[in-house]
């Protein structure tokens, strides 16, 4: 009877646990490894910032929009492992991963990659994406 309960609670247990991998966003495991768990379960505001900024806190523009911008080369951009990075990882906007890449971002004013293909990268800065966040209703921290 007791290894039946202890089966019936495993159930539950994993169930929930694999449910909770299923819904993180790979980009963030990949960013953040298995600690994303922990910020889903403990720190939810932390968590929709989090996936919230990896799908916000960028645009690509034509070049011909930024005239007079000091313009980044990518050249010098790789991820962790010192790969380098590729534009073509921008045409899928689902699945692209900024974070996981040595880019520059500032707090008080926006940061331009040209990707030599016509277009620029633009980050926004920072402390007017925080605003923008708080603004979403997904902070639940207010």
């Amino acid at each position: 009877m007791k290894l039946f309960l202890l089966a019936i609670a495993f159930l539950f247990l994993s169930h929930g646990y694999s449910q909770t991998k299923a819904d993180v966003d790979a980009r963030l495991i990949e960013n953040h490894g298995d600690e994303i768990y922990n910020i889903l379960k403990y720190r939810k505001d932390y968590y929709n910032f989090l996936l919230w900024e990896l799908d916000n806190a960028y645009e690509i523009v034509n070049l011909t929009e930024v005239q007079g911008q000091n313009l980044l080369p990518i050249t010098n951009i790789t991820d962790k492992n010192g790969i380098a990075f590729n534009p073509v990882e921008i045409n899928n906007l689902e699945t692209f991963n900024f974070i996981k890449y040595n880019f520059v971002r500032q707090k008080e004013q926006k940061v331009y990659y040209n990707l030599g293909n016509g277009k620029v990268l633009v980050f926004k800065a920072l402390k007017p994406m925080w605003k923008e966040f708080d603004q979403t209703g997904l902070n639940t921290k207010n």
